[in-house]
């Protein structure tokens, strides 16, 4: 916007000082004493200065013009990051909770289920959201799913044998008491969970700062 205007400056003046250049070499090689050439100057100029109005109002219109499609592009922009962003959050939210479920209830005959379908969750959005989320692409985020993956099913399938029930519900023997085992591996999840969470919420940050540059 700034260069726009120096050049509008400098084009103005050129085509005053041509002007005025070309009136004196056509008509008077000096000054003349005569007030009706000096009138027939002033007439001059007033050409020259209507003209040179109507560039600077063709090119501050252009300029204006320019800034404002900039401006909308820039606003539609902000918008679509703005759409992206929050999209982006509900997905990790709706992630999160999705993990958080097996966690947060009480162990009964059925919480095998919980854990299984929290890693269900988890790796069809490991297979879906890669568009959404490109960092789902790295190696090191899909070596940690996978981690996760297999302790939810490792303790999913150890709530399954306590309750006495095979990987498929079906009572095969007495309940038994939980292992601390359990306590060990479930430390190691909700870590590894909070550990993944994290790691896509800076990306939408780092996404999203790199976006607004």
């Amino acid at each position: 916007m700034k260069q726009s205007q120096n050049y509008l400056i400098i084009l103005i003046f050129s085509g005053i000082l041509i002007g005025i250049g070309l009136y004196f070499s056509e008509f008077h090689y000096s000054l003349s004493k005569e007030s009706s050439k000096w009138a027939d100057f002033g007439s001059y100029l007033a050409g020259i200065s209507t003209l040179a109005n109507m560039i600077v109002f063709v090119l501050l219109t252009i300029t204006i013009q320019k800034a404002n499609n900039s401006s909308k592009e820039q606003d539609r922009k902000h918008q679509k990051n703005l759409i992206l962003t929050q999209l982006r959050y509900d997905e990790v939210k709706s992630l999160s909770s999705e993990l958080d479920n097996p966690a947060h209830t009480e162990l009964g005959t059925y919480q095998h289920l919980k854990f299984y379908n929290a890693n269900s969750s988890l790796l069809a959005f490991m297979r879906s959201q890669g568009e959404l989320f490109p960092i789902l692409n790295n190696e090191d985020m899909n070596q940690k799913i996978l981690k996760i993956s297999s302790l939810l099913v490792n303790i999913g399938n150890l709530t399954a044998e306590c309750a006495g029930l095979d990987k498929n519900g079906i009572p095969v023997s007495a309940p038994k008491l939980i292992p601390d085992k359990f306590k060990i591996m479930m430390s190691e999840y909700l870590d590894l969970k909070a550990s993944l969470i994290a790691d896509l919420e800076k990306f939408i940050i780092n996404d999203n700062n790199s976006d607004s540059k």
